[in-house]
């Protein structure tokens, strides 16, 4: 394997997103896993009554296993499951849109409070003039832990959650700004399940009633649409806020915490530069992110070691 040259610099990243978005990535790829399995079970359940050419009053126990499950919730026939099935298929849809908006907004809440632990400067007009691992080094704390900042990007209909970032980082990914009808109906989805069991809160909350509303309704093909359009914002906004804000940020505060397991008192300091070198690179490596070489790491620790 050919040696990295690629030289430190404190405001260019060497991957291509942060590790927040990778985190983010693996809980997409976990979901969509999870939703294929499911619609191949769905597709695979039906094909086999339809070549036992089951019609829809035939008795459920003539194709599944007689049990006790199936008995109590009062499955006589085979139209009677299906249309249960079909029911826990939607709500799978529903939940589906549930766990994107949990891992958007888990991701967003991450990567902006990255992003202003990196450049708090950006707070004030300053960007870039002000590096948030000098703060952290000198033991002092930030002037704010950010989470009003969070909070107005994560919390509220989405165009409050959009001029905040904008007020913020100064602008935003256009497709962030062109999807927030979009990103209003997901949010409610996500509310109306969380809060009312699928149903719309309003209605649900009326005391009047005693008869159930019906669920909301989402095809797997529409919750896919939505999950494809949130990967592609937060690709987007990780994109902006990695070059203009984050840059090396992540890697120079891993040094700055596995410094304080490193020996500091070998009178030969270039030796000892030589194996804290050689500790960032090994401990950068178990991340699992873009490779640091030697020359880099070199790098981060002098600009560390200079702040």
């Amino acid at each position: 394997m050919v040696a990295s040259t690629r030289e430190f610099d404190r405001w260019a990243g060497r991957g291509r997103t942060t590790w927040p978005f990778q985190v983010f990535q693996k809980h997409n790829a976990e979901l969509s896993t999870m939703l294929i399995a499911h619609a191949s079970a769905l597709k695979f359940t039906y094909k086999y009554l339809g070549s036992k050419k089951a019609n829809w009053e035939d008795p459920i126990n003539k194709y599944f296993p007689n049990s006790e499950e199936l008995m109590l919730c009062g499955f006589d026939t085979v139209k009677s499951w299906s249309d249960s099935y079909n029911t826990a298929d939607n709500w799978i849809n529903l939940n589906c849109v549930m766990a994107i908006s949990s891992n958007f907004e888990t991701y967003l809440s991450t990567v902006v409070k990255l992003a202003l632990e990196s450049d708090t400067g950006v707070l004030f007009g300053a960007s870039k003039r002000i590096d948030g691992i000098e703060i952290l080094k000198h033991g002092k704390k930030h002037s704010s832990n950010f989470e009003d900042e969070i909070l107005n990007c994560t919390k509220g209909d989405w165009n409050s959650r959009t001029n905040s970032f904008l007020r913020i980082f100064g602008k935003a990914p256009d497709i962030l700004l062109k999807n927030t009808r979009s990103l209003e109906s997901i949010r409610k989805i996500r509310n109306d399940l969380g809060h009312a069991f699928g149903r719309d809160i309003k209605a649900s909350r009326n005391h009047e009633v005693v008869n159930i509303s019906k669920p909301k309704t989402l095809s797997r093909e529409k919750a896919v649409k939505y999950q494809k359009l949130v990967f592609k914002i937060c690709k987007d906004i990780d994109n902006q806020l990695f070059i203009d804000h984050i840059g090396e940020y992540q890697a120079v505060h891993f040094y700055h915490k596995l410094r304080q397991t490193l020996k500091h008192d070998d009178e030969n300091k270039s030796r000892q530069l030589g194996n804290h070198v050689f500790a960032l690179k090994k401990g950068l490596g178990h991340y699992g992110v873009e490779l640091a070489g030697k020359k880099f790491c070199k790098g981060l620790i002098e600009y560390y070691e200079e702040l």
